[in-house]
């Protein structure tokens, strides 16, 4: 399942909310298919079973672990079933929660926020040998024997993170930024010497920073923007 964390704009303000991406480029909302899923079932409390397993904020939902994703799967299916059995252009009016919300929405009409948008922390490893010498062959120096032993990794600031399309405000004092492809692995548990296949999931995500050399021999500092 291809998760997105994402604002819709109602007359009353914006709502963030999370979703299953689709090839069609649409997103179906999984708190509001969840509950139109539990009240279909007959559940007389939808929205409260929706809180506990569904709800419209990634970091709540990846703590319910595979239990909310089992239900996320169901709430996913039970609408593009409905799509699959109306035609999309006709499903409107089938495709609205208990209070009339809206199940499915265009790509195109919502805001597109970090996957996950407010991590508990962020750490960029370098991790690829290649890239990591470039650097200090360019400084002309051999790279930390360190480096071969065990992961570096510094923190990044988990408060500057923006989404697909969202504005990079350019710093004022630089004239320069680097950016970087990254991939992202997002941890959704707790626990050390986390494996590989045990992590919560994987996105893309676009490095930007501003280098600064520092004062002595062999050392470069992240700043800002990171």
């Amino acid at each position: 399942m291809k998760l997105a964390s994402f604002q819709v704009q109602t007359r009353v303000g914006r709502f963030t909310r999370i979703g299953a991406v689709q090839p069609d480029d649409t997103i179906i909302d999984l708190s509001s298919a969840y509950a139109a899923l539990k009240a279909h079932e007959g559940e007389p409390q939808p929205y409260r079973l929706m809180e506990a397993l569904t709800p419209p904020d990634m970091k709540r939902f990846i703590e319910g672990g595979n239990t909310a994703l089992k239900e996320a799967q169901r709430a996913v299916n039970y609408v593009l079933e409905k799509l699959a059995k109306v035609g999309a252009q006709h499903a409107v009016p089938l495709l609205e929660g208990p209070q009339g919300e809206s199940l499915v929405f265009s790509v195109s009409d919502v805001i597109l926020l970090p996957p996950l948008p407010h991590p508990n922390s962020l750490r960029d490893f370098i991790l690829f040998e290649g890239h990591f010498r470039r650097s200090y062959d360019a400084m002309g120096i051999e790279p930390p024997e360190a480096w071969y032993k065990m992961p570096i990794y510094y923190k990044g600031n988990a408060a500057a993170i923006i989404g697909h399309g969202q504005d990079l405000i350019w710093p004022s004092y630089t004239e320069k930024l680097d950016y970087e492809l990254e991939i992202a692995l997002i941890v959704g548990k707790e626990g050390r010497n986390i494996r590989r296949e045990d992590a919560e999931g994987i996105c893309l995500a676009s490095d930007v920073r501003r280098y600064r050399r520092l004062g002595y021999s062999g050392a470069s500092g992240v700043l800002l923007g990171q």
